[in-house]
């Protein structure tokens, strides 16, 4: 699992780093990479090929093998939708990837 956090206004990426590895520390993530981009349109990372809209609460991209498999807009927290990602996570899992 990723996180890119992505700000083009007042964009310093030591801050921004460290903003997401005390984050990282303080929610005891395991196996998700937090990334920092100057922008969501930052061509260099690639960022740019996703298209997240900035205007937007929140995306979520679920992806294997480089391809995207399904991309969320503005999710609410609840089960309904916990259901919806996690059908579709166990649709997606095989023998390179184990949901567990």
């Amino acid at each position: 699992m990723y996180f890119v956090y992505g700000n083009d206004i007042d964009y310093n990426k030591t801050d921004h780093t460290k903003l997401l590895e005390s984050l990282g520390e303080e929610l005891a993530l395991e196996h998700v990479a937090l990334t920092v981009v100057p922008s969501f349109w930052d061509s260099d990372s690639e960022v740019d090929l996703i298209k997240i809209n900035p205007e937007v609460r929140s995306t979520l991209i679920l992806y294997k093998n480089s391809n995207v498999r399904d991309k969320y807009v503005d999710l609410d927290p609840n089960p309904t939708n916990f259901n919806l990602i996690t059908r579709r996570l166990n649709e997606t899992a095989g023998v390179f990837w184990n949901n567990d």
